[in-house]
């Protein structure tokens, strides 16, 4: 084999090594990239501002997927006309959505279509332990 077809075989090599890596990249590296602006622009933008504990998180479809139904009871309602220990479903679509764990509570801006609950990406939606400072700032903007 001469020297140039073994170069050839090696680039050739090379270059699907390299294309197969960049895809495969591509698929697992797909973050939520949202620019954030101050609480006090989502609050009156929201249709549902609620805190509310996870009680089941199921996986739907490809286990590969984000997609999971995610079940929860309402502990508190700031903003909307949910009720108070109602229990909701929403389906977590991507990771954008939080990352939600059974017997968390979370603050959820989010809205229905056809019974089923969303986040609404790119808001304040968050675990209630991180939340302090924003549930102060969204009881100071509904009392306004």
């Amino acid at each position: 084999m001469g020297l140039i077809e073994n170069l050839k075989k090696r680039t050739f090599a090379k270059s699907i090594l390299i294309f197969s890596l960049l895809f495969i990249a591509q698929q697992h590296v797909s973050g939520c990239d949202c620019n954030m602006y101050q609480v006090d622009y989502y609050v009156p933008r929201a249709i549902n501002i609620i805190v509310a504990k996870v009680i089941s998180v199921t996986p739907v479809g490809n286990p590969d997927d984000y997609r999971n139904e995610v079940i929860v009871e309402v502990l508190k309602v700031y903003k909307g006309r949910i009720k108070i220990k109602n229990r909701l479903t929403f389906i977590m679509q991507d990771n954008c959505d939080p990352d939600f764990r059974v017997d968390v509570a979370f603050l959820l801006f989010c809205h229905e279509i056809k019974g089923i609950y969303y986040s609404d990406h790119c808001s304040y939606s968050d675990r209630i332990s991180n939340s302090g400072s924003v549930i102060k700032r969204i009881e100071k903007i509904l009392k306004k």
